[in-house]
């Protein structure tokens, strides 16, 4: 294998495993570099990378090198070759050469995932995995839960760009004694891993309806300290009316790492501001909303043999929602806009040894949620100021989370097996619940293993869910947690040129939350639906083409991956907003070509189909219901790569297809962008 100009110390490389025990590299404190991976791990696409370093495009190793990747999102880290979940890693390179503009259009490349904008460029995006509630889905950043109690329409609220990002771990299926609650359906988690070296880099990108964006990144590492910046705008005038967006952001990600400790501490600011086209009610289309969110975290591990892991982290948002933009246009009955400040913060203590018997892992969680507002939650025994305004918050709500949890798993050449339990208190709830769970993988011969879990995960519905009222929803402040049972199992074969992946899975959910509406009903309700069981099958596939051929050079990487979701559910005499309305094939390929040494083409194609229906309007009217109609998009990007700057062209929506991912709202049509970044190393 060849070694990176830039290694690091302390790191081992060998050839392959010896099929004799390997926990002599535990031992000696060092990180192992493997060339031939004969332990099947579960993902779909790993493409080489080399960091810090500038690729040259013209070359082909005939070796490829397998990076050493553990995954993070875990209560504690493990090496992805011994996870016993489906697991998808979207990588830097990804991120750079596949025409995206944004982390939610990096997520569409997963075919098991559901990112459903409502504005253009993922100025709004719901992410949902597997068919389930976008708000069954745990969103992390740097393996810090961020998610929003009072929607998760502000999960994706994160103040960074897809340029910053290192990897994206997309985790599939529920299990809440692994994630905690809310990763019913699964869990994104987000990293940002920078450089040990010192470079400031300039991005410019400017494209249709009046879009661009700026950029600036520093990065400073001296004496085990690393220093990241990353400040950007990112706007556009709208592709129809009031779809124009202005999005602000700042973070910072500081590491200090040595002999005995590693710490991680970030800090951000995100704003946007958008013109909110029918976003909640098709009924009213000139809506508007503006949010700013502020967040922290820092975590610290030790190196020891017992390793401790403490975290504490923080985040608030503030929103302002307007049904009618600037008053223009509004009703008496409307008097003033809704106001919302919501904080969390929490803190974590995990510890875990490793032993000849496996390893062991305990620990606990702590968590606060809790929200001012001028229309959620209970009302205020005092008036709260709101800047700016001659009202104040007079409602508000707070919820705890307590957690415990233990879990051991144990390794073996041929097998891993891991079992565990949760337990949870939620002062809404005032009780404690269980969460069990059980995962396996055998392997079977060199390239080949198959695995098989069963857990069980819960989610507390959002404020929004328990308290909103307006002219065309209600809330229920009755509503029970949601509940599930998960089931799955699969089959990996995995080569250093060919990895193949397929799994099926049901969930059994019990007290699904939906808006949903009756027909002789003017308002949409939030309700508790009777139990719903969702069976799906997915598989996965990635190819180095000229790693079986020299003369298919020109065939950098080739992915393809395809979804299928059945619901088995009751008769119903509603509509669903969510729950109901999801994906039911889904279907994403992607292919790079080196067209030259520096010259790169990728181009994308996606299908999906949706279950469900949606109730049309026309100019503010109820037209009657209309089923999802299925639609495939093409996206193109041609990039130059050079060792100090790069720069592309990339066409979004090919064929100016007319499409939307929620009933109404109608998605961008065609669109250009033209980008350049520079890199100045200090």
């Amino acid at each position: 294998m060849k070694q990176r100009q830039k290694s690091i110390s302390k790191i081992e490389s060998f050839k392959r495993w010896s099929r004799k025990s390997y926990s002599v590299y535990n031992s000696i404190g060092k990180t192992v570099k493997i060339g031939v991976l004969t332990l099947c791990c579960c993902i779909v696409a790993i493409p080489a990378k080399t960091k810090a370093q500038h690729q040259d495009t013209s070359t082909v190793e005939k070796t490829l090198e397998i990076e050493e990747i553990t995954i993070t999102a875990d209560r504690t880290p493990i090496d992805l070759s011994r996870t016993t979940k489906t697991i998808t890693i979207i990588t830097s390179d990804d991120l750079k050469r596949q025409p995206i503009l944004g982390l939610e259009q990096a997520l569409r490349m997963v075919a098991s995932v559901d990112a459903r904008q409502r504005g253009g460029l993922g100025v709004q995006t719901d992410i949902s995995i597997r068919g389930g509630h976008y708000e069954q889905t745990m969103v992390l950043l740097n393996g810090v839960c961020f998610n929003d109690p009072q929607t998760g329409h502000f999960n994706f609220n994160l103040p960074i760009d897809f340029e910053s990002v290192d990897k994206i771990e997309v985790i599939q299926g529920s299990a809440t004694r692994l994630y905690g609650i809310n990763s019913m359906s699964g869990a994104v988690n987000i990293i940002v891993d920078p450089e040990k070296s010192n470079y400031l880099k300039f991005s410019l990108l400017g494209g249709d309806f009046g879009l661009y964006k700026l950029g600036i990144k520093a990065n400073f590492y001296k004496h085990n300290f690393t220093h990241y910046f990353s400040l950007n705008r990112f706007s556009s005038s709208g592709y129809v009316k009031n779809t124009d967006f202005i999005q602000n952001n700042g973070y910072y990600f500081g590491k200090f790492e040595n002999k005995v400790i590693n710490v991680d501490y970030q800090a951000g600011y995100n704003q946007r501001q958008f013109g909110a086209n029918g976003f909640y009610s098709p009924k009213f289309p000139n809506q508007f909303e503006a949010n700013n969110t502020i967040l922290a975290s820092i975590k610290l591990e030790t190196k020891t043999r017992f390793v401790v892991s403490p975290k504490i982290y923080w985040r608030m948002n503030n929103d302002r929602f307007e049904l009618f933009r600037g008053m223009t246009d509004a009703p008496s009955w409307y008097k003033n806009h809704n106001f919302h400040q919501t904080q969390t913060y929490g803190a974590s203590l995990n510890s875990w040894v490793q032993t000849k018997f496996g390893k062991s892992t305990i620990g606990a969680d702590y968590r606060s949620e809790s929200i001012h507002s001028n229309v959620l939650g209970e009302l205020l025994s005092d008036t709260l100021p709101i800047k700016g305004q001659d009202f104040g918050y007079t409602r508000g709500h707070k919820r705890e989370y307590t957690s415990f949890f233990i879990d051991h798993a144990y390794y073996h050449k041929y097998f891993n097996l891991s079992a565990g339990l949760m337990t949870n208190y939620n002062s809404d709830l005032n009780k404690w619940l269980f969460f069990p769970g059980m995962d396996a993988n055998v392997l079977f011969w060199k390239h080949f293993s198959v695995f098989a879990s069963i857990n069980t995960s819960l989610r507390m519905p959002t404020f929004t869910d328990l308290y909103y009222k307006s002219a065309t929803l209600i809330g229920n402040e009755n509503l029970n947690a949601e509940e599930a049972l998960t089931y799955e199992a699969g089959g990996k074969y995995i080569t250093k040129n060919l990895q193949v992946q397929v799994s099926v899975f049901e969930r059994q959910g019990k007290n699904l939350i939906d808006w949903i509406k009756y027909p002789s009903d003017t308002l949409w309700r939030s309700e508790n639906l009777t139990n719903l069981t969702f069976k799906g099958v997915e598989i996965s596939t990635s190819i180095l083409p000229f790693t079986f051929l020299q003369a298919l050079n020109i065939f950098k990487k080739i992915t393809f991956s395809y979804t299928y979701i059945q619901i088995d559910k009751p008769n119903q005499g509603f509509q669903s907003t969510y729950v109901l309305d999801n994906l039911k094939h889904k279907f994403v390929m992607s292919s790079t070509f080196g067209l030259t040494k520096n010259l790169l083409l990728t181009y994308k194609y996606s299908y999906q189909q949706r279950n469900g229906q949606f109730l049309k309007y026309e100019n503010g009217i109820a037209m009657g219901l209309e089923s999802n109609k299925p639609f495939s998009l093409s996206d193109v990007r041609l990039m130059w790569e050079a060792k100090k700057w790069n720069a592309f062209i990339e066409v979004a929506n090919v064929f100016n297809t007319d499409y939307f991912d929620f009933g109404n709202i109608f998605q961008p049509g065609r669109w250009t962008t033209i980008g350049f970044n520079y890199r100045i190393d200090l």
